[in-house]
């Protein structure tokens, strides 16, 4: 009982590491066309400004932390789906 509870988790990581990956890039995707695009001048801003490199830090942390969150999410909700069907 004890192997199938370990193996039980270990797919649960896999699950949710996997779509935090693709949340966390779909977050920084969306970082860098904000960017490319000059959405709102915060490309602008960004490099104009003395603190450029923490700037985008928070800009990209804040968008990979709420990207990432959202895609387990999706993932747990698709998965509940799954089961039902």
């Amino acid at each position: 009982m004890r192997l199938h509870e370990e193996r039980a988790r270990k797919e649960m990581f896999r699950f949710l590491g996997f779509h935090l990956a693709v949340g966390s890039f779909g977050g920084c995707f969306i970082g860098v066309l904000i960017l490319w695009i000059d959405l709102a001048g915060l490309r602008t801003l960004l490099w104009k400004s003395e603190d450029a490199f923490l700037m985008g830090f928070l800009l990209f942390a804040s968008l990979i932390l709420t990207f990432g969150a959202i895609g387990m999410g999706i993932g747990i909700m698709g998965k509940s789906e799954e089961r039902e069907g």
